[in-house]
């Protein structure tokens, strides 16, 4: 995992509201400092971790997951200004915003006002992993 400044989110002690997959947008939950997998729409706060939660080989561990409920300060989430990776759920080429959808996914956003992520900075296929420039808040494209 790439580090960061901004290590734990800024120095804020995250707490995980829900099982958590790798490289996903993440949003903030009803509950504070509670981070959920984020879905089509929401406001996001940043990108879970790309590793697993627990060491490959371990009792256990899945590759799937990156935080379990009531994980607390054992995972990093990539924040406004910190280059990452997220997956996707279609097809996002180099430079498009790229904003959540199902499962917290990535998805290019082409027209009107939208919660975004970040920027692609390369592209991908479907189910596959894009570099991109975590930039949140909402954007309308040009």
């Amino acid at each position: 995992m790439p580090a960061s400044s901004r290590a734990l989110g800024g120095g804020i002690s995250w707490k995980a509201g829900g099982t958590i997959a790798p490289s996903v947008f993440v949003k903030m939950d009803s509950t504070a400092f509670q981070v959920i997998q984020a879905d089509s729409g929401n406001a996001l706060i940043g990108v879970m971790q790309e590793g697993q939660r627990d060491p490959p080989g371990t009792t256990g561990a899945d590759a799937a997951v990156a935080a379990t409920s009531g994980d607390k300060a054992t995972f990093h989430i990539y924040q406004t200004g910190d280059k990452c990776r997220v997956r996707v759920i279609a097809a996002v080429t180099a430079g498009q915003a790229v904003k959540a959808s199902t499962g917290g996914k990535g998805i290019a956003h082409t027209s009107g006002a939208a919660n975004i992520g970040g920027f692609a900075l390369t592209s991908a296929n479907a189910d596959e992993l894009v570099e991109i420039l975590v930039n949140t808040g909402t954007f309308t494209p040009a």
